[in-house]
């Protein structure tokens, strides 16, 4: 059993956070359980794209739904970058000004993750550095991944937890 929790252990726990907080009120401890919702906006090869300089078409890797649309792009003869609405009908933008331009869209990817608090330490500017690992718990019950990896029925799908070579 400890064999199969620490070889879980070595598996699941793949990263770990460092973070800063207040005092004030603050109840946890080393050995505490803390969830951390983390909201990113990636920009990958699927939302990047440009509108015809001649059409108005939009060529993405992606088509974009028709409607209005929050884009962040670079209208040509700007002399900045910045945050516009371009509105999409048959996959062309209807306003003749934006032909040319580039964009990207921004995808809000939201994680939530359970992390098992490690340290404390009080830093010199007065504020609380926590460091915990990543605690993987199952989306649909809440539970232990690493918990469920020690126990010797199958995991929910008929598989088996772990499997022996000799």
């Amino acid at each position: 059993m400890i064999g199969r929790y620490l070889l879980s252990v070595r598996r699941r726990i793949d990263h770990a956070i460092t973070f800063q907080t207040s005092p004030l009120g603050l109840s946890l401890a080393p050995g505490d359980y803390i969830k951390v919702i983390t909201t990113d906006t990636p920009d990958t090869p699927f939302t990047i794209g440009a509108i015809s300089p001649e059409t108005g078409q939009v060529l993405s890797a992606l088509e974009l739904a028709d409607g209005p649309h929050e884009v962040t792009a670079y209208v040509p003869g700007s002399d900045a970058v910045r945050l516009i609405t371009i509105d999409i009908l048959n996959n062309c933008v209807t306003d003749p000004a934006l032909f040319g331009t580039l964009f990207t869209t921004l995808v809000p990817r939201e994680a939530q993750n359970t992390y098992l608090v490690e340290q404390l330490d009080l830093g010199e500017d007065g504020l609380v550095n926590v460091t915990a690992s990543h605690f993987p718990t199952g989306t649909d019950t809440g539970r232990s991944i690493i918990a469920l990896d020690t126990l010797d029925e199958p995991y929910t799908d008929g598989s088996i937890r772990f499997t022996y070579a000799e």
